[in-house]
Parts: C-alpha cells; sequence; structure tokens
C-alpha cells in the first residue's frame, strides 16, 4: 500500500486591513494617569539651560528610587494614620507622579493642618501633609545634607544627626571644663525665631551653598507655602533645618571653641571682654538678619553661677568639675502633669509608661531629684497599689 502523503494547505500572506490596525493617536504621555517609562521624566528635558547641574539634581531628587526612599523615611512613627496607610497603599504610583511634577516643575505643595502645641511652651504649629513630606525628605537626604550642612560649624545642633539635646549639653559641660572661674558667659536667645525669619533674607543667606536651580525653586517653593513673607512653620524637615543654617555666618563669627548653639539658643565663653564684643557681634547679626534678641534673655554672667541651657542647670565648681541638674521649674511641671493623671484616673501603667522618659531625663542629672520624682509617684499613687 502506497505511503499517504498530506498536503498542508499554505495560506495567502495578505497584509491586513488599514482599518483593522489602531491608529496611533497623539501623544498623551504627559497626560494624567498615563504613564512614561522612569527613564523619560528622570532625563526631562525641561531643566534650566543656564545651570548644568539641574537636570543631575532633579534626577537625584525625584527619581522614583529616591522617593521611595523619601516615603520610607517619611513613614517612621506616623504609619498609624489612615492618611499615610491610604497613601501607602499607593506608593508607586504616587511617587511617580509626584516625580513627574518635580521634574517638569509643576509641583505645588499643600497647605498643612495646624495644631496646638503646649509643651514646653504653647505654639501653634502648622504640619505639612505626608504628600508633600515624602519629596522633603528626599530633598533632604539627596541635596541638603551633602550641599548645605557641610558648611555648619560643630557646634551647631538641632535637627542634624548626633546633634541633639544631650550632644548639646555633653558640649557646654566640655566647655566650661576648660573654662577658667574668672570667664564670662554670654546667653542670647531670638525672640520669636522660627516666626521672625524674613524669607528674602533666607534665601539670600543660604543661596550661596545652594548654586543649583532647581533645588533653589524647591527651596523657594517649599517656603513660600507659608503663605506669609516673614516666618517659618514648625512641622516640616526643610523648615526645621533653614531656620537651623540661618544663623550659620554668625557661627563662623563667634566659634573658637567655646560656643554653641541649639535653634536659638547661644552660649559663648570667654574673658569679660570677650563675652562683651560677642554680645554686639551677636545684637549686629541679629539686626542684619532682621531678628529681634530677646532682652530678658540675653545677658552675661561669671561662668561659676548656674548657667541654664536646655532645660538644666550647669554649675562649674572650684575643683573644675561640671554638674548638671534639672530646672526646678521643669520638676513642678512634671508634678503638675502627673496630678492631672491622677484626677483624670489615667490607669497606672499608663503613668508608669510616662516615667519612663521622665526617669531617663532625670538621670542625665542630678539623681537626687529621681529620687525625689520616685518618693512623690509613690505618694501620689499609693492607694492604688
Amino acid at each position: 500500500m502506497a505511503p499517504t502523503t498530506t498536503t498542508m494547505r499554505t495560506m495567502p500572506t495578505t497584509s491586513r486591513p488599514t482599518s483593522c490596525l489602531r491608529e496611533k493617536g497623539p501623544d498623551v504621555s504627559n497626560r494624567k494617569g498615563r504613564r512614561k517609562p522612569v527613564s523619560d521624566f528622570n532625563n526631562e528635558r525641561n531643566v534650566h539651560p543656564a545651570c548644568g547641574q539641574t537636570q543631575a539634581t532633579a534626577k537625584a531628587v525625584c527619581g522614583i528610587n529616591e522617593l521611595l526612599r523619601g516615603e520610607s523615611r517619611a513613614h517612621r512613627s506616623v504609619g498609624y494614620k489612615n492618611s499615610v496607610s491610604r497613601y501607602h497603599m499607593m506608593t508607586m504610583s504616587r511617587c511617580y507622579e509626584t516625580g513627574e511634577e518635580l521634574a517638569n516643575r509643576t509641583y505645588r505643595p499643600q497647605r498643612g493642618e495646624k495644631h496646638e502645641v503646649f509643651e514646653p511652651k504653647y505654639r501653634l504649629t502648622v504640619s505639612s501633609k505626608y504628600s508633600d513630606r515624602v519629596p522633603q525628605a528626599a530633598f533632604v537626604v539627596n541635596y541638603f545634607y551633602p550641599k548645605v550642612v557641610p558648611h555648619l560649624i560643630k557646634n551647631n545642633f538641632a535637627c542634624l544627626k548626633g546633634r541633639g539635646v544631650d550632644a548639646a549639653r555633653n558640649t557646654l559641660k566640655e566647655i566650661l571644663r576648660s573654662a577658667d572661674m574668672e570667664d564670662y558667659c554670654v546667653k542670647a536667645d531670638m525672640k520669636s525665631y522660627f516666626a521672625s525669619i524674613d524669607h528674602e533674607t533666607l534665601y539670600a543667606e543660604l543661596f550661596p551653598y545652594m548654586p543649583d536651580e532647581w533645588a533653589r525653586w524647591f527651596f523657594m517653593t517649599t517656603v513660600e507655602n507659608t503663605g506669609r513673607p516673614v516666618g517659618l512653620d514648625l512641622g516640616s524637615e526643610v523648615y526645621q533645618l533653614a531656620a537651623t543654617s540661618f544663623l550659620n555666618k554668625l557661627d563662623h563669627m563667634l566659634d573658637h571653641g567655646t560656643y554653641a548653639r541649639y535653634q536659638d539658643d547661644l552660649i559663648f565663653v570667654g574673658s569679660k571682654e570677650e563675652c562683651r564684643e560677642a554680645l554686639k557681634t551677636i545684637r549686629a547679626e541679629a539686626a542684619r538678619l532682621k531678628l529681634r534678641v530677646s532682652e530678658e534673655k540675653t545677658f552675661m554672667q561669671p561662668v561659676k553661677r548656674p548657667i541654664k541651657f536646655l532645660g538644666f542647670s550647669f554649675l562649674k565648681h572650684e575643683t573644675g568639675r561640671v554638674t548638671m541638674k534639672r530646672l526646678p521649674e521643669k520638676i513642678r511641671e512634671e508634678r503638675r502633669k502627673l496630678r492631672r493623671m491622677k484626677r483624670r484616673g489615667v490607669p497606672r501603667e499608663r503613668v508608669d509608661e510616662h516615667c519612663i522618659s521622665v526617669r531617663a531625663c532625670l538621670k542625665k542629672g542630678s539623681r537626687s531629684d529621681l529620687m525625689a520624682l520616685d518618693r512623690y509617684i509613690n505618694q501620689l499613687f499609693k492607694e492604688e497599689k
């Protein structure tokens, strides 16, 4: 039997009709809701032609990876909030949209929410929206820290990693240990520091450290979001770092190893003549920056007298030893808090949690204050045992 062969029918190769093809419409890559490849907006050509660093800076700050890392940084300690959870569920898309707006300079921050703060004193603050904290965190980490912070002196504290209140207190103790008993100390303070910072003066002071045009645009956009030409809010990391850097020229004038500053609280130690000159320099520089010196908190005193700084009283003894003790008014305030908690029926477990931080703060100073507070707590809540 002859083998059977199967004949494969070959279909004619004809081109599809033009009507079956999807017509290519106009470019809608910039339309809201459509995404472009990440490389498109990272290499956006809408940059200022006068500055060659602008394109690289925009990519370093508003790139998708940088914004995602910024969101992770801003997410810390606030993940329990509903607004943060909603943003976190759409992190990739929200960061992508923000990156496009930053690259095209169409980004506009939202107005923050007002809050009342009662500790350590009453303040009306405005906190930034979480969607604005993400690019601010990316800007701070990728530009402000490497470009501006290296120009600050070592004894400039507040809002900087490794330069908190503990570092400022320890620095003052070292300064007092090396001082003579005949030396003097200048204690200065700016009145309503954050609310008195003029925006144009702020730009003139910080823009020499920000040569990039895009960085200046983002910084100005964030600062002008306050809606007024004078004053910064407390609820933004960019505002806090700007206030920390605002007095940088004054810091370099007084920095001779015996000077420290925590925001607007200034300490200078030296001879009587040096302290007088330092006080004149502080007043002159404050006038140039359109700030007001608080006359009640600005004075000169001998170092052998107690010096109040950051909630503690520092005393230099004849032997060279420096002791640190919590201010009495701070201890009285803690006792008032405990009495309020007792009147409101707060459970003892929550009272103990509150006292953990109080004890940790008192341990930095005199142990007698710590033991006195423990006795007061036991006496106040003895019937609940």
